[in-house]
């Protein structure tokens, strides 16, 4: 390592926010201090540009857009629904779409990426998984080509995920649709997450899900709570077993 002279640091932050600030700082602190290090971060909270200060020496900061913020060439999409209205809207997005380009399904669990890649291709759509349990999968590096519409299935837990979900479309000037499905109990406080990415985009926030935003904080001071949003999810709690087991964040289903 003391012969590096030049260190990339990509997708930072999902790195730090996966628990791998102890292991990343281990490395970077064994590199020689005169190297010349690049970051690239989608997302840039206030905790990312802590970890940047200790990594980054006199940088030079290149914006492209806002920090943190949905491209414009993104159109964000919500659907409230019950669980096993899902798969019924999915095939209807799919049906507009499929011929358009290729296609990203997130959901929570890679057991549910594999269950749905087996209902699909039953459904004649030529589909693969990608999650922690399949072989030479790096979710930091997903980049698919030719992307035309990301599907939330699952709904991510924190705005930087989602801002990194959908963000992997409407790429290289080209236009992407983004559709996110909310539960209508027990997702309350993800609307809320969604609804700022929404606002901090300059898009108008679908009123079916301002209302449950506002609903949920209206029940939550009646009962003397504070809600916060806008928490990074950027734990830097180190490397876990489990999350490589699991990859909550990144299981999805690929369309080819």
């Amino acid at each position: 390592l003391r012969r590096v002279t030049y260190l990339v640091l990509d997708e930072a932050d999902r790195m730090f926010d996966m628990g791998f600030e102890p292991q990343v700082m281990k490395i970077v602190n064994n590199i020689r201090p005169d190297r010349q290090t690049v970051l690239f971060s989608a997302t840039f909270p206030r905790q990312m540009e802590a970890l940047a200060r200790k990594i980054l020496d006199k940088p030079i900061e290149i914006q492209v857009g806002g920090k943190s913020i949905v491209c414009d060439d993104v159109n964000q999409n919500v659907v409230i629904l019950e669980e096993h209205q899902k798969m019924l809207k999915l095939l209807e997005l799919l049906g507009v779409y499929w011929e358009n380009g290729n296609v990203l399904v997130f959901v929570d669990k890679q057991e549910k990426a594999d269950d749905l890649v087996t209902q699909l291709m039953r459904a004649g759509y030529n589909c693969a998984p990608l999650h922690g349990g399949i072989d030479q999968f790096d979710p930091r590096g997903l980049d698919v080509k030719k992307l035309i519409l990301v599907v939330n299935y699952d709904c991510p837990n924190h705005y930087e995920d989602y801002v990194h979900r959908v963000g992997r479309t409407g790429r290289a000037g080209n236009k992407g649709y983004a559709y996110t499905f909310i539960l209508p109990t027990g997702q309350e406080r993800m609307a809320g997450e969604v609804c700022r990415a929404f606002e901090t985009a300059g898009k108008e926030v679908p009123a079916q899900l301002k209302k449950m935003w506002e609903d949920y904080k209206a029940q939550m001071a009646a009962e003397g709570k504070t809600v916060h949003i806008g928490g990074s999810g950027f734990s830097g709690s180190g490397y876990k077993y489990d999350q490589v087991k699991r990859f909550g964040d990144f299981a999805c289903l690929k369309f080819i």
